[in-house]
């Protein structure tokens, strides 16, 4: 009723400060724990999963920041964080890129990470850059759920060409049936 009549008292106030309470712990606990050391340098897993592993966690705040708080992708904590990840998935795309055809292949890609940083690019040309690495790494990996990623960006982008207003992605991707997945 909030969003068709505008009714604000069937907001539930204790719901609404328990959720925005969780969020901010979340949002502490993301941030605290943001260094691959955290997530367990004694784990056996090879370095392009453990890159991988600490850019999912980074580009969670950004599902938080998107589906919780719903912020535009100018929002200050969204440009901060963006600005951190582009640094990283440019790292990433390299070390994936890298990878034997062989090993690409058998390996697991984090699809999700990917999907919310290409939400709140800005520019024209980041999107075009990140669009043209994320058909490359699908060349090399084979991985089908990359370009639904790359479609589900495009509508996104096609609907926030600006950046300027909040979209509700989980709406387009129902929409267009396009799902996105964690991981392929």
């Amino acid at each position: 009723s909030l969003k068709r009549y505008g009714n604000y008292e069937s907001v539930s106030l204790t719901n609404m400060d328990l959720v925005l309470s969780d969020a901010e712990t979340l949002e502490k606990d993301i941030q605290q724990y943001s260094t691959i050391s955290q997530l367990g340098d004694n784990i056996n897993l090879p370095h392009h999963h453990k890159s991988q592993a600490k850019f999912a966690q980074k580009a969670s705040l950004l599902y938080l920041y998107q589906m919780v708080y719903r912020q535009t992708s100018f929002s200050p904590k969204t440009v901060l964080a963006v600005k951190d990840l582009v640094k990283e998935v440019e790292q990433l795309f390299d070390e994936l890129q890298n990878l034997s055809i062989e090993e690409s292949q058998r390996s697991v890609i984090f699809i999700m990470p990917f999907f919310l940083l290409g939400v709140d690019l800005i520019s024209n040309h980041k999107r075009n850059w990140y669009k043209e690495e994320l058909e490359t790494l699908y060349l090399t990996t084979k991985k089908a759920p990359l370009i639904t990623c790359v479609e589900l960006l495009e509508k996104v982008w096609e609907i926030n060409a600006t950046g300027s207003i909040h979209v509700d992605w989980k709406a387009v991707a129902q929409k267009y049936e396009l799902d996105i997945c964690l991981c392929a």
